[in-house]
């Protein structure tokens, strides 16, 4: 649906006060893409402008953080989680595919499913099915992941109207660090860098590949960014990403589906971040 269409359609909604039944979703115009639904809720309270293209799946919670420092629209529960419905079914990489993750608004339909189309460089959702609310206390909004083939969506710029964001939110990783199995399972808590405590505590807990640990915390961050740190238990993970919400910046591992390990092994990741991206009351925890 255009962006125009879809203020239409909410100002409709507050209007008519969501009552009675809704009309069919109208066409979007553009030609439909053969796309995958890889995921999908029918009330999950996205902003607008939330959207992205990825040629991986993308993490909704990570997405989300580039709505962090204005809150958008209650997006996150008091525990720092999105409101949406929790869906963790990991959504499979495919090689070959994109990724077209799109929010928008229903009205008082709670929309069970939905549908792609490209016109130009814009690409278009038609969301579909489900039930109408005649009581409708507020209006409703949808979110879905598609798959599609990466041809499909190559050279698109807009979804729904609104710039395509970067699927990996305002993070971006600097180093990741593989340190081994450490004694006493320590816990060490995040921190902004630099700084040399963390460098130490693991140097004492016998970690491996200090002088990538020493080189990524003692990084300066660019000027207009800030850095993060965060080590990490696990097993077999290959990458971590950082998670955004208003009141905090933790960090989550990636990758290394299906293996077993006997005993845990630790991570350090590190992130810069756009300084204005970061809420202000936001602080570095473990999750």
């Amino acid at each position: 649906m255009l962006k125009r269409g879809l203020t239409a359609l909410l100002a409709a909604v507050l209007v008519t006060g969501c009552a009675g039944r809704a009309d069919d979703p109208e066409p979007v115009g553009g030609t439909e893409i053969e796309a995958e639904v890889v995921s999908f809720s029918g009330d999950a309270y996205t902003p607008p402008g939330f959207v992205a293209v990825s040629d991986h799946p993308v993490d909704l919670r990570v997405l989300a953080g580039w709505f962090a420092v204005k809150r958008s629209a209650a997006l996150w529960r008091d525990d720092g989680e999105p409101r949406w419905p929790g869906d963790d079914k990991p959504v499979p990489d495919v090689d070959g595919k994109s990724y077209v993750v799109a929010g928008g608004g229903t009205g008082c339909r709670l929309s069970s499913g939905a549908e792609l189309y490209r016109e130009g460089d814009d690409l278009r959702v038609r969301f579909t099915g489900g039930l109408d609310r005649p009581e409708c206390f507020r209006p409703y909004a949808a979110v879905v992941q598609f798959a599609v083939p990466q041809a499909a969506v190559a050279g698109a710029r807009t979804v729904l109207g609104d710039a395509i964001l970067p699927g990996a939110g305002p993070g971006r990783s600097v180093a990741f660090v593989p340190l081994g199995t450490l004694r006493g399972f320590p816990q060490i808590a995040p921190a902004e860098l630099a700084t040399p405590a963390m460098y130490d505590a693991l140097r004492q807990a016998g970690a491996i590949n200090l002088e990538q640990v020493k080189a990524a915390v003692q990084r300066e961050p660019r000027s207009g960014t800030r850095s993060f740190a965060f080590v990490l238990t696990g097993c077999a993970e290959t990458g971590a990403v950082l998670v955004v919400s208003p009141t905090r910046l933790t960090a989550d591992l990636t990758g290394g589906e299906g293996t077993v390990c006997d005993a845990a092994a630790y991570f350090l990741a590190t992130f810069e971040i756009d300084s204005e991206h970061v809420p202000a009351q936001a602080v570095p925890a473990v999750r």
